[in-house]
């Protein structure tokens, strides 16, 4: 913005023509540089900046989806639901008096497993994962065991919205089960 300020500052001093071609300038005193020189490093510049802007875009695109990534992803999700029945658990056992998060509880458990299919893709089996080969090989059955966890989990969420703790209790024994069973087709046991 300076520059184009100082190349401004010089055509209005300038005599001649209001465009003049400043290539061929006679009017500029010798010891000035035509300002074409300054706009162009200012133009360099800002491609450099451009290039280097996209190489590091491009980048992140390909780390963010690097198998590692994707692998922590996917294990904090379900140990963010785990926290989450963890929480309805002490609820319904009458270890805390928290029932104002009752609900919010059981919608985050909803919205995390709504999200977890993605934390799934091709390629991710292995690492420093208990994922079971078994996801990608036989990926309808898992979608399947997946769609019925969260089907109790809506089911757990209606519960939490009525308030009555027996139903809460049973929901989240229902959803217990449908993990459960999950886990031991797709997920490796712990030693």
């Amino acid at each position: 913005a300076r520059a184009l300020d100082r190349v401004r500052a010089r055509v209005r001093r300038a005599p001649g023509p209001a465009c003049p071609d400043l290539e061929n300038a006679t009017h500029l005193p010798a010891t000035e540089t035509p300002w074409k020189e300054g706009v162009m490093q200012h133009f360099v510049r800002i491609a450099l900046a451009a290039v280097v802007a996209a190489a590091v875009a491009g980048g992140a695109a390909t780390a963010a989806n690097a198998p590692e990534h994707v692998i922590k992803y996917r294990q904090n999700l379900m140990k963010a639901v785990g926290g989450h029945i963890g929480n309805i658990a002490l609820l319904v056992k009458g270890q805390v008096d928290y029932a104002d998060g009752l609900a919010t509880d059981a919608q985050a458990i909803v919205d995390l497993l709504e999200n977890s299919g993605v934390a799934f893709p091709e390629g991710t089996a292995g690492g420093k994962s208990r994922a079971k080969p078994e996801i990608w090989q036989d990926r309808a059955k898992f979608d399947a065991a997946l769609e019925d966890s969260i089907g109790k989990a809506r089911a757990l969420a209606a519960a939490a919205g009525g308030g009555d703790m027996a139903a809460v209790g049973a929901a989240l024994g229902a959803l217990g089960k449908s993990c459960g069973a999950c886990h031991k087709s797709f997920r490796i046991k712990d030693d």
